[in-house]
């Protein structure tokens, strides 16, 4: 499946929460860092899937990565975040964290 539809299929593992309808997927792979830079490392992102009770647009998510000390030019480490919208650009972005009790993360925007 190709989930950031940049033209290649990752090597994902995949989990669908039917309650929350969301399609979470787990990768080890290369991203973009706010500042343009490329980095690499573990991404987790979710996919609101059609008719999920948040009623969030079908397509649109987030997506958490964990950052060292100095990649993307974090001061230290920690998980860093975006909210998506169906067509895939940036809504919220900052540092980060999975809320275990909506399936959403929580961002302080930056």
């Amino acid at each position: 499946m190709d989930v950031d539809d940049d033209g290649t299929v990752e090597n994902s593992q995949y989990l669908y929460d039917a309650k929350r309808g969301i399609l979470y997927t787990y990768r080890e792979d290369d991203f973009a860092c706010p500042n343009g830079n490329p980095e690499s490392g573990s991404i987790l992102m979710a996919l609101y899937a059609n008719g999920n009770p948040a009623n969030k647009p079908v397509g649109s998510g987030w997506y958490l990565v964990n950052l060292n000390a100095g990649q993307c030019a974090a001061k230290k480490a920690g998980t860093f975040g975006c909210k998506f919208d169906a067509n895939g650009n940036a809504t919220e972005c900052g540092a980060a964290a999975v809320n275990d009790a909506t399936g959403e993360i929580d961002v302080v925007a930056k």
